[in-house]
């Protein structure tokens, strides 16, 4: 490249202004890579925003209409359970009757018959407490009821009562042991034998026919539990008038099963009509903001596009048009104004005799 010192001077200014622009340019870039960063985010927040703002929406208005209907649900269902106590109520109370009724003869029966003991032992005069399970338990055990009474009340009595006073003895001996179950054995064996010698051996006949009539009530007892344990096991509901009852736990039941066919219609509309609807309404109202912010970030990206273009261009331009003869070195403001000030004082003809000049000096620095 053949110039005279004017020429140079002004290439040098002209890769100082291409410099300059360069790295204007690369500073407007950064600057709208930050903005557009910047835009994004708030774009992306508010669109966020918005679709946080549907789906709570729709969710709140979800669950105030699943609320409405499980109140109504719920209310029939206490209904109906309400009204199932209240029937078990009355099949109890009828069948307690019925019980009670078919048991009547029996219970009749073991009244007379036990006047009747009574009065055998008034005439026989015999102490009332011999009419007692546990006196016939412990003089005339036969049932296996009768002889597990009789022997609780011996382990009472010779093991219970005698370990139990032993116990709270404050020193343990053998021998106070023994004395107690002497003195125990004396004391309740002498109560039987005393007992036994007014009551068994002075008034056998008529304890015995007492027994025998305590037997035949014993009995009507047994008919009584087996008739009442046959009535509770009936699956049959026929005997009692229930039906009162049953229609009203069928119309509430109805009720519930038509709630909860509406509730199912009235959430599949809305999920049909009113979900959208609500969804429409929010984006909506979001609508102005969001295509403001969208056309701010699009004027953004498009700006930053075209600097980015720019940017391309300027370094093209130094790398071809300056770096290529200047050299990558001395692109710097501040040796494109140290070379141009050689050339302009007539220190240096051209630019490689600036550079070098430049750099002769540079070295003794």
């Amino acid at each position: 490249m053949a110039k005279t010192i004017t020429d140079n001077a002004a290439f040098l200014r002209e890769a100082k202004e291409a410099l300059v622009n360069y790295k204007e340019t690369a500073a407007r870039e950064e600057e709208l890579v930050l903005q557009e960063k910047q835009q994004a985010k708030t774009l992306a927040a508010e669109k966020k925003a918005v679709e946080d703002n549907v789906s709570a929406t729709v969710k709140k208005r979800r669950s105030e209409l699943n609320a409405k209907y499980d109140t109504e649900i719920s209310r029939l269902q206490d209904s109906v359970k309400k009204l199932r106590s209240q029937r078990e109520k009355a099949k109890q109370k009828s069948m307690k009757e019925r019980i009670d009724a078919q048991n009547a003869p029996f219970r009749e029966e073991n009244r007379e018959m036990n006047s009747k003991i009574r009065g055998i032992f008034r005439q026989d005069r015999v102490p009332s407490f011999c009419n007692s399970t546990l006196f016939y338990a412990l003089y005339y055990p036969r049932s296996a009821k009768e002889i597990l009474i009789l022997l609780v009340t011996f382990a009472v009595c010779c093991v219970l009562i005698p370990c139990g006073l032993y116990a709270l003895l404050p020193q343990k001996r053998s021998l106070w042991l023994i004395l107690i179950y002497i003195a125990v054995i004396v004391i309740f064996g002498g109560i039987y034998i005393i007992v036994g010698n007014i009551t068994k051996d002075a008034h056998r006949e008529a304890l015995l026919e007492a027994r025998q009539i305590r037997r035949s009530m014993e009995k009507n007892r047994k008919r009584m539990r087996e008739n009442a344990k046959a009535i509770r096991s009936e699956t049959s509901e026929e005997h009692y008038d229930l039906s009162e009852f049953d229609g009203k736990i069928r119309e509430k039941e109805e009720e519930r099963t038509s709630l909860e066919s509406q509730k199912s219609e009235a959430l599949a509309a809305f999920e049909r009509e009113t979900a959208p609807a609500i969804e429409a309404e929010i984006r909506e109202g979001s609508r102005e903001r969001l295509e403001a912010l969208t056309a701010e970030y699009n004027e953004t990206a498009a700006g930053l596009r075209q600097e980015q273009a720019n940017l391309k261009e300027a370094s093209l331009r130094l790398s071809d048009d300056y770096e290529s003869y200047i050299g990558k070195d001395f692109m710097r403001e501040d040796r494109l104004d140290a070379l141009l000030a050689l050339l302009e004082s007539g220190q240096a003809a051209s630019i490689t005799e600036a550079k070098e000049l430049y750099q002769s000096e540079s070295s003794r620095k």
